[in-house]
């Protein structure tokens, strides 16, 4: 008698394991929004805890988990800069698709307050200071230059005309 009851047993979690198997495939679907702005969040990681499988969102926020075994899952949605969220007990049934939206909201770190100070270029005397900002300006925007002096000659190393002429903007030099 035990030996039947036995092997009922094992027909019965035989028959049960080749039905769940038998079953199809289903999915999670849903759309990660940035919570501060209420709009879509492109490129956030959307991990399955249990399987390992990963998916990012699409510029518009959508992601589609497909091929996952009917049961219930965990689901980890992040991205850098904002607050990780776990969404527990995600119930995936056989054949259709699990609709589960998320938002994040940003992760902000406190900082304690904090000086900029001014960092002066070349020399400490104020005569041969080099102005790295002002020269620069001068050699991006035609219109600003008007003059090379010898103090900018000077300062930016020119030996002769010709290298003097190389901080004229739009200026050109041909044999030499």
């Amino acid at each position: 008698m035990v030996k039947i009851v036995g092997a009922v047993l094992i027909a019965l979690l035989a028959s049960a394991v080749a039905a769940s198997a038998q079953q199809p495939a289903g999915g999670i679907r849903g759309m990660v929004m940035d919570k501060d702005f209420d709009a879509p969040l492109p490129g956030a990681k959307i991990s399955v805890a249990e399987t390992g499988q990963e998916i990012i969102s699409t510029d518009e926020g959508n992601y589609a988990l497909t091929g996952l075994t009917p049961g219930t899952y965990t689901l980890v949605i992040s991205k850098e800069g904002y607050t990780r969220q776990v969404k527990a007990d995600v119930v995936v049934s056989p054949g259709l698709m699990t609709d589960l939206s998320a938002s994040l909201s940003g992760e902000f770190t406190e900082m304690e307050e904090f000086v900029v100070q001014d960092v002066q270029f070349g020399a400490a005397s104020e005569d041969t200071l080099f102005d790295l900002p002002l020269f620069e300006l001068r050699l991006e925007n035609p219109a600003f230059l008007d003059s090379v002096g010898a103090d900018l000659m000077s300062q930016a190393g020119a030996s002769d005309a010709a290298e003097a002429l190389k901080l004229v903007s739009g200026a050109t030099l041909q044999d030499g």
